[in-house]
């Protein structure tokens, strides 16, 4: 199953746009086209809506597209628990599921042992579960779990280590590094929180503790801040000196990397602890400038600590922006309460030709973030380019063609000389994606497609397909042998044979249980508007709307998560639903 969708999921955006406009301004609603009712109407105005919006956020103030994808069936312990930390600081609390949840999992014997696929391991693994239970019962009740002290008891006798400090079996081979010193005062502290929370303080040698902490530099402000935060439960004094310089120096950035957030995270705490003055100037600045980011579950870590700086400079985050992000929250939450992983796109192009699109369905003005799009890939070496995904190529001409604009005339020249080639080889099943892709883009560079121009193989996947009424490319071949044809179409050759494809069209099932059914939808409903196919729009319109997932459209309703592709496809289909509505 994962190979065919490493081979579909190319698929994304084949007609885009500019098909798409072509069919609004072309179509003729014939009668026996099955007119919408209203709540399909209402509803699918409503899912459009919340699509864009969802789309849109994900520009936020780059110059190319950068939207998430939640993986499907993942559950991060890491995600989870930053979120959970985040929405806390915004005034919600655990639910009673995740709690339930949280309290099965430490009660297993191998929970502080276990490493595989995990980012928080050993003591970290125990001290974020902690934390996350403290959470769930509350500042005035009951702090403490069984499964937790369990693994307390193993950690204090298996992870010390003479010299003064802690660390976990995974971290041991690195434990004589200099670089690793920051780690082991992290577990250091983590593991002593741990111990006093379960009055295990007395099981430690607090006074090498004490000892092994007086030989580390305090060079930067987080291991001040962790220093401090051990001297707090083993109630000893560090003496701290913080160069204000330094400490203008981080806030007087222009930009913040995660390190700087970190750096900040502990200038404040320690700012709160009296450990340093700050004039009112410095505590403006920083306000400011962290008010202006927004991470929301993309980066869920840096999204904690910027809310945990203006938790403590007692400043809030906007109401539209702690909306966003609890709605998020919720529409990623399993029933267990966990949360999934998310990844971005390693292609930079296709993502955001997915953005740019949108803004066709949401009455944007996209003159500025054009400029910005063409400024970024107008060095791209074609060489280059088409070593990439074809979808990038097609992308990248694309945009130029939204932008109204194209290639310098050396580039555009290279570009489809190379493209030629491509589209000449013979189309099989496994590289009809990509002559997809690279026809699509040659229109959009104003090429005229010729019949010499395609592989020799062109007319017999059509004859085969008129003749037999079924795929060319065997067994679950059905989309690419839509693919194929719609982009014939697109090429406007081959008109005669492709009427007589309707048969086949017709009785492929674009059903939306299929693993792919958010792109057999999309391709079907292309080819029914193009050919003048008559349909049940209404079927096609309650088929979309059971992939809506509130922030978005699914692949199939086996998926519980929208990805941001199948969103625009089905973006597409809704908007060419929905002028329907107005024909009889």
């Amino acid at each position: 199953m994962r190979y065919r969708f490493s081979v579909i999921l190319p698929v994304l955006l084949i007609l885009v746009a500019f098909f798409t406009i072509y069919i609004y301004i072309n179509s003729d609603e014939k009668g026996e086209h099955l007119k919408l009712n209203t709540n399909l109407i209402k509803e699918l105005e409503r899912q459009k809506k919340e699509s864009a919006n969802v789309l849109k956020r994900s520009w936020g103030d780059e110059t190319l597209f950068n939207p998430v994808n939640a993986v499907e069936g993942s559950k991060d312990e890491y995600i989870t628990y930053y979120a959970y930390q985040t929405v806390y600081l915004l005034g919600e609390s655990p639910g009673r599921n995740y709690c339930k949840h949280l309290k099965q999992v430490t009660e297993k014997g191998d929970f502080s042992a276990e490493t595989e696929n995990l980012i928080f391991t050993g003591i970290e693994r125990v001290y974020r579960a902690q934390k996350s239970l403290e959470l769930c019962i509350g500042e005035t009740e009951q702090t403490k779990f069984s499964g937790i002290e369990k693994h307390v008891i193993d950690l204090l006798n298996s992870t010390y280590i003479d010299n003064g400090y802690f660390i976990s079996e995974e971290f041991k081979p690195y434990k004589d590094k200099p670089e690793y010193i920051e780690v082991k005062l992290q577990q250091t502290y983590m593991m002593i929180y741990l111990a006093n929370v379960y009055k295990k303080l007395d099981k430690i040698d607090t006074n090498q503790i004490k000892l092994w902490i007086k030989q580390i530099p305090l060079k930067d402000l987080t291991i001040i801040n962790t220093i401090t935060k051990i001297d707090e439960i083993l109630g000893s004094k560090t003496n701290v000196e913080i160069d204000i310089k330094e400490v203008e120096s981080l806030v007087n950035q222009q930009t913040y990397q995660i390190q700087d957030f970190m750096s900040l995270n502990s200038l404040v705490e320690l700012y709160n602890k009296k450990y340093i003055q700050l004039d009112n100037s410095i505590i403006t600045s920083i306000k400011d400038k962290i008010k202006k980011y927004q991470f929301g579950l993309s980066d869920i870590q840096s999204e904690y600590i910027k809310n945990n700086i203006l938790k403590n400079l007692n400043t809030d985050i906007n109401e539209k922006e702690k909306e966003i992000l609890l709605k998020d929250f919720s529409t990623y939450m399993y029933d267990d309460g966990m949360l999934p992983t998310f990844s971005t796109y390693n292609n930079p192009l296709s993502p955001s030709l997915v953005g740019r699109i949108s803004e066709e369905f949401t009455v944007a003005n996209s003159s500025n973030r054009d400029v910005k799009i063409l400024n970024t890939i107008k060095n791209i070496n074609m060489k280059e380019l088409m070593k990439q995904d074809p979808f990038e190529v097609y992308s990248y001409v694309t945009l130029y063609k939204l932008a109204d604009s194209t290639p310098d005339d050396s580039q555009k020249k290279e570009l489809i000389e190379m493209l030629k080639q491509k589209i000449k080889l013979p189309i099989n099943r496994n590289n009809v994606m990509s002559w997809s892709f690279y026809v699509k883009s040659l229109i959009n560079l104003d090429e005229k497609i010729s019949v010499n121009m395609l592989p020799n193989n062109t007319p017999e996947i059509l004859n085969s397909i008129i003749e037999k009424e079924k795929s060319y490319f065997g067994k679950n071949g059905e989309i690419s042998t839509l693919v194929f044809l719609e982009t014939i179409a697109s090429t406007e050759l081959y008109q005669d044979k492709l009427i007589k494809t309707k048969k086949f069209i017709e009785v492929v099932d674009a059903d939306e249980n299929s693993e792919i059914g958010a792109y057999l939808i999309y391709y079907k409903t292309m080819l029914q508007e193009i050919l003048e196919i008559p349909y049940d729009k209404n079927k096609t319109a309650s088929k979309i709307t059971r992939l809506f997932k509130q922030s978005g459209y699914s692949l199939s309703t086996q998926h519980k998560f929208a990805d941001v592709y199948s969103t625009y496809f089905l973006m597409n289909v809704n908007q060419i639903l929905s002028e329907a509505k107005h024909n009889a």
